[in-house]
């Protein structure tokens, strides 16, 4: 029987507790991070509503399931990208996927 390689904590954490968290060892620890945090830094109703999906050169990529939370997120871009900076993420811009209508 082939035995199974040990993973992160974090990762078998975010496989449990976020839907479509990716547990691949390619999965972006600072995404991950960044995943736990969203909800303390946008609040809990747009957090319901959006998800970080990606995080590259600074710019995070986020899905949105609400037309109105993607424009409050786009109105409120500066804000959460200095927010986010003072936990320590590097991230200059945003960019939403948000649903098609």
């Amino acid at each position: 029987m082939r035995r199974i390689a040990p993973r992160h904590l974090s990762r078998i954490i975010a496989t449990l507790s976020l839907p479509g968290a990716d547990p691949s060892p390619e999965a972006d620890p600072a995404l991950t991070a960044l995943t736990f945090a969203w909800r303390d830094v946008v609040g809990t109703l747009i957090a319901t509503h959006s998800q970080p999906c990606s995080l590259d050169d600074g710019v995070l990529t986020l899905s949105c399931s609400e037309p109105a939370i993607a424009s409050e997120l786009c109105l409120r871009e500066r804000d959460l990208c200095h927010a986010l900076s003072q936990r320590g993420f590097r991230v200059a811009a945003i960019r939403i996927r948000s649903p098609r209508t």
